[in-house]
Parts: structure tokens; sequence; C-alpha cells
């Protein structure tokens, strides 16, 4: 009789907050490469792992821009969330300071043939990792910030980037059904700095998680038979 068979177990990716997570010192970039309209840079962690990032602090999907597929991409979406917590909010903000920081230490290598910007400069051209809360006009309050991360259409088949319903468990495979829910956590990946012809800068955001819950009320309304 033949000893059972170890099972074999997939190791568990190591995931981050952003408060937690710092550019400078936890991960490394690959060779610069240019085409007419970008430059990339691979991003990953050092020893090679992809970079994880997880928040927790809940917001809602925007329910008229949430969900935008690209015009010139076809099967890849962007989605859009509000970070409703400050907390969380500070800590993207947080993470972002650190990514100018390394791109300031990087950039002279990166165009070595160009004269580098100030350092005030280029912390000014990095795109937002969260756009900034703004004041209501009528009351003391203010609009939450937004976050943006991609997925594509294959992702969410291969199952790369899971999209599951908090109150069943369900995974769900219309990325279009989220928008306007609530969401209780999202992971995302950085893959790429991307450095635009203009000189502006950021990361790429890659959906790999979402968990999203209905809005109280929200219930599907299906007509009764006859």
């Amino acid at each position: 009789m033949e000893p059972p068979r170890k099972k074999q177990c997939r190791p568990v990716a190591k995931i981050h907050h952003p408060i937690d997570f710092s550019f400078d010192g936890m991960s490394t970039c690959g060779e610069l490469t240019k085409n007419k309209m970008v430059a990339l840079v691979p991003l990953q962690m050092v020893g090679g792992k992809p970079i994880l990032v997880q928040l927790s602090k809940g917001g809602r999907i925007s329910p008229s821009f949430g969900v935008e597929e690209h015009k010139e991409r076809p099967g890849r979406w962007n989605i859009t969330a509000n970070v409703d917590c400050l907390e969380e909010h500070g800590a993207l903000e947080h993470m972002q300071a650190s990514f100018t920081t390394m791109c300031c230490e990087k950039w002279g290598k990166w165009f070595p043939d160009q004269k580098a910007p100030s350092e005030e400069l280029l912390r000014s051209m990095c795109n937002n990792f969260v756009t900034p809360r703004k004041k209501k006009k009528d009351s003391d309050g203010h609009w939450a910030g937004t976050f943006k991360a991609a997925v594509d259409t294959v992702d969410i088949e291969c199952a790369r980037c899971k999209i599951v319903d908090k109150d069943t468990g369900d995974v769900l495979k219309d990325v279009e059904v989220v928008r306007g829910m609530n969401w209780s956590r999202i992971i995302f990946e950085v893959k790429f700095i991307y450095i635009q012809s203009t000189k502006s800068y950021g990361i790429s955001k890659k959906l790999r998680y979402l968990e999203v819950c209905p809005l109280p009320g929200d219930d599907l309304i299906v007509p009764l038979c006859e």
C-alpha cells in the first residue's frame, strides 16, 4: 500500500497595508524600457515577490464613474472607489511620499542624458495614489478621496483577480455589477512605474481582490410570475 501523498499547499502571498510599506528599501526596480509615449520600470519586492497592498477600511464604488471600460482597450476596466477612512487616505499619501523619494533618487540613472528636475518639481509631477479630499460647499464636511485600479476581464475569468460578495461569499464574474456597491477590502498589485512623455509619472495598480456588499435595500427586483 502506497503511503498517502502529502498535499501540495500553495505559498501564501505577503500583503502589506499602505502605512507599513516603503518603496525605498522594500522594493527593487528593473531596467527602464521606452517607447514613443511612455517609459516603464518594473517593480517588485526585494527578493522577487510581487508588491501586494490591501485597503481594509471601506468606502463606496461610484455609481456613475466607478466602473469604466477603456475605449482603446476593450476588456480592461478602471475601478474607482471612495476611500472614506481618513487614516487609510493618509496611509496612501504616506506610501506616495516614499515612492516619490525613491524616484527622486533614481531619476538621474533613468535619464542620464537629461538634467534632472528639482526634487520639489519631481514630487509635484507624481500622479496621486489617492485624490485629495475636497471640502463640501454647503457644509463643514469633505468629499472622500478616490482610489483607482485597473482590472482585465481575462484576469477575472482566470481567477487572477477575485471579486467576492461579502454577504454570500459568491465570486462575481461580471465586473459591472459592483458599480455603486460598498467595498470592504481591496488588494492591488504594483507592477510598474510609468513615466509619460509629458514627464508625469506614477504606478500601475492592478486589482487582485475586491470584496463588496450591496447597499441596504438594493435588492434585485424581479417581477412575479403570473
